[in-house]
This record gives structure tokens, sequence and C-alpha cells, in this order.
């Protein structure tokens, strides 16, 4: 297997490994909440609240994990800040020239 196959079959194990993981954390919400719901507690309205909350998060936490694991991903990122950045400032110098003109009546 050549070098650059094996690294990306590398980087796409680690990424399924990552997903998988965040998957079985979100496993846990809905567990939790039939469990709630089962046994009646009290609080019952605020814990299924935080668990739907909790499961909420499953987007935010596959994709920050994916921007730490995965390599090509990160570099995906980082492109599309470095392009985004450089627009900003070509919009902020031009912004600036405009505001030094003057109107006079």
């Amino acid at each position: 297997m050549a070098k650059s196959a094996y690294k990306k079959h590398s980087d796409a194990v680690r990424s399924l490994q990552v997903q998988l993981i965040t998957a079985i954390i979100c496993i846990v919400p809905p567990g939790f909440v039939v469990f709630v719901v089962l046994l009646e507690f009290g609080n019952a309205q605020i814990l299924t609240e935080i668990a739907v909350a909790w499961y909420g998060t499953h987007a935010v936490l596959n994709m920050t994990s994916m921007m730490i694991f995965f390599s090509p991903f990160r570099k995906w990122i980082k492109k599309r800040y470095e392009k985004m950045t450089g627009k900003v400032q070509d919009r902020l110098s031009s912004l600036v020239i405009v505001s030094n003109v003057t109107i006079t009546s």
C-alpha cells in the first residue's frame, strides 16, 4: 500500500472512530429520558430538558472533534478561514478609504 493511501486510510478510520464515540455519547440522553419516565422522578421536566439539550450538542461535539482529530478537515477549515479573513480585510480597507471623504455643501 502506498504511503499516501495508507495516510488517507488511517485518517478515515480515525474519523470513523471519533464519530462513533460522539454517537455513543448521544445515545445516553434518550436512554436517560426513558429511565426518568419509567421511574417517574419528581423533577422529570427539568431532567428531560437537560437530556434534550445534551442530545442537541451532538453536532457541535462532532464538528469540534473532527477539527481536533481529522487533519484534512483542519486544513479545509484553515483554508476557508484564510479566505474569509482576506475578504474581510479588503472590505475594511475600502471602508476606511470611503470614511476619509468629506462632503461640503
